[in-house]
């Protein structure tokens, strides 16, 4: 069953088909009613993230008046991140920032270049005014001539 954040609740049962609980006596390791997990390999596709205790679970059934003992782990696991993925998650964060540089420095830049165009618009008016003026007074000039 998948709970929160891509968790997958799972559990084990451990106990006789066979031996009931007058047969054998199913008590924990170490007097730990949790998994071991000191031994559990760095190196797995999953970590284990909870664990509820009181493993240990005594069942009665029709046939039998005989109490049937089972050490029930339950716990929840998620999948790991391996170097591989945290290496591409470093990436991802990188070309992301990167990414986000270049268009600030583009947005940048192209009110750079709005600006500039927008000045040369208006010098380029300043320029034909004074055209214009060279005009005028060029004209009379020659008006004058005649």
């Amino acid at each position: 069953m998948v709970t929160s954040d891509n968790e997958i609740a799972c559990n084990i049962r451990i106990g006789s088909w066979t031996y009931d609980g007058n047969h054998i006596n199913l008590t924990s390791f170490g007097e730990s009613d949790i998994l071991d997990l000191s031994e559990m390999s760095s190196n797995t596709a999953y970590d284990v993230t909870s664990q509820k205790g009181d493993a240990l679970a005594t069942s009665h059934y029709p046939c039998c008046s005989e109490p049937y003992l089972a050490m029930d782990y339950q716990f929840t696991v998620k999948k790991a991140k391996l170097e591989e993925d945290k290496k591409e998650e470093e990436t991802e964060e990188t070309s992301k920032e990167s990414s986000e540089e270049s268009s600030e420095e583009s947005s940048e830049e192209s009110s750079e270049e709005s600006l500039s165009s927008s000045s040369k618009t208006e010098a380029e008016k300043d320029a034909e005014e004074e055209e214009e003026e060279i005009e005028e007074s060029s004209g009379e000039h020659i008006e004058e001539r005649k």
